[in-house]
């Protein structure tokens, strides 16, 4: 580890004004996000008894990023990603404002449901990788770590309000409110982009196919064993809390015999347990011993799942819910860090959106099985069958990658695929 980065602390990122005001505003666009999970995922209750279909509302939110990663990935490689994180958000906002329009005009369904679900997914699924790759350009690489850990703090305390504010505004008001809500709290993350003046990088000498772009970006990850592995390890951490947060309204409604406020307190707890792991997981990225702490909150993470199955208690569901939370904020923020080290910046961007497409595709599955499981051997089972499947993943995996040093050339002519710190170089 550079000797710079050992020496600052998680908050010294919010020293440099360009940051401090993005990071400032993503807290309330990540507040929209649960806001809008929670509306969603209790009108579908009203809308239907399924538990598959209710399951699926995660899935649909998911499988966005499943289709569509890569391509952003490669796009926010090759273009301003400034501008695409604005059109991305832009097109977040019409997609809550239609939901909020099609609730009022009673042309909602289950089916309309998790269309619109599919276009706020679409538009998330192209800003995550712009944003994220923007992190080193507004910190530089040194910060990058606990940038990284402030941004998955910024998610994970909307975590813990947003799905409280949400079962709040449905139970007071209605869903459609709620999507208003959500749409609004999206307008200071596009301001606070429009105002940010990004210095352009060199451009890359030629430009690339986003087909071929792509192509290289997979080729890259396959031919290098540690983003191997932790794409590996992130889709099993993925498919626990998918299975986890596709079953929640049910859990709220048929097991705890709860409302919406239920629901919000479950999740809630999940991003409160995240919230108190954000200061451990920026200890773990700094000590020699880590990967053992990792490979330990790995398996607590498929001990909670299987906690949460037995529990029938309000007050036992939600220490399950916050273990979880804390083992999701430390194990996504330390795969992050990895990932974004062990790429150059030519391919960083379809790197992060691999990683994202993986979370994706573990987290829809999970929740889309757990749907179909609950409805033949019960919500409790479900959650004990894929805990006990975590473990034998896990048992199946190597150990947590080592995390890599910072590359000297990290930076440097790096976007026209130049000073490469693999054999593996873009597809031209």
């Amino acid at each position: 580890m550079a000797d710079g980065e050992t020496q600052l602390g998680a908050f010294s990122p919010l020293r440099q004004r360009e940051y401090r005001r993005i990071w400032s505003a993503s807290l309330l666009s990540n507040l929209a996000q649960h806001v809008q999970a929670v509306c969603v995922a209790w009108m579908m209750v009203q809308l239907t008894t399924d538990f598959a279909m209710v399951s699926l509302v995660q899935t649909a939110m998911m499988l966005p990023h499943v289709v569509l990663a890569l391509p952003a990935g490669a796009i926010s490689d090759a273009f301003d990603r400034r501008k695409i994180a604005l059109a991305a958000l832009g097109w977040t906002v019409v997609s809550a404002i239609a939901l909020a329009t099609l609730t009022l005009a009673d042309l909602m369904t289950p089916t309309v449901l998790l269309l619109c679900c599919l276009s706020v997914g679409a538009g998330l699924a192209l800003f995550v990788p712009a944003w994220q790759t923007s992190i080193s350009e507004l910190v530089g690489h040194h910060s990058m770590a606990p940038a990284i850990t402030l941004n998955s703090l910024s998610m994970n305390a909307a975590r813990t309000v947003g799905p409280a504010v949400g079962g709040l505004v449905v139970a007071a008001a209605s869903a459609p409110v709620g999507f208003i809500v959500n749409a609004v709290l999206y307008l200071p993350m596009i301001a606070a982009l429009a105002l940010w003046r990004r210095t352009p990088l060199q451009p890359r000498r030629s430009f690339e196919p986003i087909h071929r772009a792509v192509a290289s970006g997979i080729r890259f990850a396959s031919q290098s064993g540690p983003i191997r592995l932790v794409l590996a390890r992130a889709f099993v951490l993925a498919f626990g809390i998918g299975v986890q947060t596709g079953l929640m309204p049910v859990i709220a409604r048929n097991v705890l015999a709860g409302n919406a406020m239920m629901l919000g307190l479950l999740l809630a707890a999940f991003g409160l347990g995240a919230v108190s792991s954000a200061f451990a997981s920026s200890w773990s990225n700094q000590r020699s011993g880590r990967n053992r702490v990792i490979n330990v909150v790995s398996f607590a993470q498929a001990a909670a799942l299987v906690l949460i199955g037995v529990s029938e208690t309000l007050l036992l569901s939600l220490l399950a819910a916050a273990i979880s939370g804390a083992c999701w904020m430390m194990l996504s923020t330390f795969y992050n860090v990895t990932l974004q080290r062990s790429a150059p910046r030519w391919v960083v961007g379809r790197v992060v959106a691999m990683f994202q497409a993986v979370l994706a595709i573990g987290w829809s599955l999970g929740a889309a099985l757990a749907g179909w499981t609950a409805v033949h051997v019960g919500v409790g089972a479900a959650l004990e069958i894929a805990g006990g499947l975590i473990f034998v993943a896990l048992i199946a995996l190597p150990s947590a990658p080592k995390l890599p040093d910072i590359p000297k050339d990290w930076e440097n002519g790096l976007e026209d695929g130049s000073g490469v710190i693999s054999d593996v170089g873009p597809v031209l």
